[in-house]
């Protein structure tokens, strides 16, 4: 085995491919070791190190090589092969920018990455987060910035603690945020989306976009979130379909 594999197999575990049972969409998801990363895995594995991420701190470079890969794997799963198609530049916000006629959407945790990916044509917004379990003894502190008490009330009423609900609103605030970032262009706070119900048998939570703001922005009024969790983590993310896209769906 070549060294190059050697380093990728000690970085990057347990590459898994998923594909929506009924839409054209993908999502890519990996384990990675912080321990084993070097800055020369970026060359190793082929992948840019852009200049603010080279002058950045080790977690900072080894979370972003792991998106980065995660995401690349996904273009090159949907059949994308040159090198100037798969590599995602960063914007002027961090955002990625992805290659022409691709939407996609990159999260990581200090383990974990993953990238939902899929061509424009398809999919209007993407949006996906992955979060640790907030603490117990941060929660009163992230609250008052994250959500307003009615959200709170309305997860817990739903059995979920105050931990672990507050990070259910909080990673699907951050799908929200980063699905409609290239709607709006620019950053917008977390108050604009407010949760209004919870089914936690499809494991999905609805969110309300304040009105005028949707309005100017050419948004919907409400959003669908679904979500996954154990006991370390929550997974949230939001697809917003393709009009044509969704109808043939549901013609067929």
């Amino acid at each position: 085995m070549k060294k190059e594999e050697v380093l990728k197999n000690l970085f990057v575990k347990n590459l898994r491919y998923y594909e929506h049972r009924a839409l054209p969409i993908l999502l890519v998801s990996c384990d990675f070791n912080a321990i084993d990363f070097t800055v020369s895995l970026f060359k190793q594995l082929g992948i840019s190190c852009p200049e603010c991420i080279l002058q950045s701190v080790s977690k900072r470079q080894t979370e972003f090589l792991a998106g980065r890969y995660v995401a690349r794997e996904a273009l090159t799963k949907i059949g994308l092969r040159g090198e100037d198609d798969l590599e995602i530049k960063i914007g002027k916000h961090r955002e990625p920018i992805w290659p022409e006629g691709i939407i996609g959407s990159i999260t990581h945790s200090s383990s974990k990455a993953i990238c939902l990916l899929a061509k424009t044509r398809d999919a209007d917004s993407l949006g996906i987060d992955v979060e640790k379990i907030i603490s117990p003894d941060k929660v009163n502190d992230i609250a008052s910035i994250v959500c307003i008490e009615s959200e709170i009330d309305l997860v817990t009423s739903n059995g979920f603690d105050m931990s672990r609900a507050l990070t259910l609103i909080f990673s699907a605030k951050e799908s929200i945020f980063k699905a409609l970032y290239a709607k709006v262009g620019k950053f917008f706070d977390f108050d604009i989306a407010i949760l209004c119900s919870v089914n936690t048998q499809n494991q999905m939570m609805e969110f309300n976009i304040e009105r005028a703001f949707a309005v100017k922005n050419n948004l919907k009024l409400t959003y669908q979130v679904f979500y996954s969790y154990d006991s370390v983590q929550v997974i949230t993310l939001l697809i917003e379909p393709k009009q044509d896209c969704l109808s043939q769906l549901l013609i067929v």
